[in-house]
């Protein structure tokens, strides 16, 4: 990940993504397809990989092509967790993983940021030479919720099994076989997605499937209101009515509708 020859480059303009939520009415909304995910070109003749992967620096929010390493060692030498980096051995293991945290937390805020705002591209763990535009496709990745890489649902399974930051946090190896990785992506995703105020929002979407309506629901900040409102009306969780709470996202589905 830090290869001294790799070379490091800020992306063009034309590449940069608006990484700012949008905020807009009800009255002006539509069925989103502006999201998409990173392409990946094609390899050249001779090569065995292409570096033109995108990454989004955490700190200051900058779209890098290729290996980001080398930005985060020294655009941000100052930030503390980068001077923990600096400390240990070059090559080292914890090193490599310190980094690729980093970088993933960069993408992580980057992807939130343009679900929000409903236009952008994507940044997954892995990546395909075609590009889908579909709304669909792009809310079937979720977060993992120990590295944070977006993978597909029918898949994360696989990743959450061997999750490299997942085995730090769980020693317990029953623990780790009885995980649910993709509800707790949702979870993690959801809460990031919604402000402060709108924690009991988070169980409607969790419950919502995942299509054109739901990317509609978290842009549409009246309608997350008026959510939240439904939502407080019910009382504390502990005397919700599962049909009450049923009522209450079919409402809001209808609004995003």
């Amino acid at each position: 990940m830090e290869h001294s020859h790799a070379i490091i480059e800020t992306v063009p303009e034309s590449f940069q993504f608006d990484s700012v939520a949008a905020s807009t009415s009800s009255s002006s909304l539509e069925p989103n397809t502006n999201l998409s995910f990173c392409p990946m070109k094609a390899v050249k003749r001779g090569c065995k990989k292409v570096y033109d992967k995108l990454n989004f620096c955490i700190f200051c929010s900058k779209c890098l092509r290729g290996k980001i390493s080398k930005h985060l060692l020294n655009v941000h030498k100052d930030e503390p967790r980068v001077m923990e980096i600096n400390l240990l051995p070059k090559g080292s293991a914890k090193r490599r993983l310190l980094i690729g945290q980093l970088a993933n937390e960069g993408n992580f805020n980057h992807n939130t940021s343009v679900l929000k705002s409903g236009k952008g591209h994507i940044v997954t763990a892995r990546r395909s030479r075609k590009s889908s535009k579909k709304v669909q496709a792009v809310l079937q990745y979720i977060p993992c919720e120990y590295c944070k890489k977006f993978y597909r649902k029918d898949t994360l399974w696989r990743h959450y099994r061997k999750c490299y930051a997942r085995e730090s946090v769980c020693e317990d190896e029953a623990k780790i076989e009885r995980c649910h990785g993709i509800a707790s992506g949702r979870a993690l995703l959801n809460s990031a997605l919604l402000e402060d105020n709108e924690t009991n929002v988070a169980d409607l979407l969790m419950r919502m499937r995942d299509d054109s309506v739901k990317q509609i629901v978290i842009q549409d900040s009246l309608i997350r209101r008026f959510a939240y409102l439904r939502m407080e009306s019910l009382g504390p969780k502990s005397v919700q009515k599962l049909g009450d709470v049923h009522r209450v996202l079919q409402s809001v589905r209808t609004l995003g509708r």
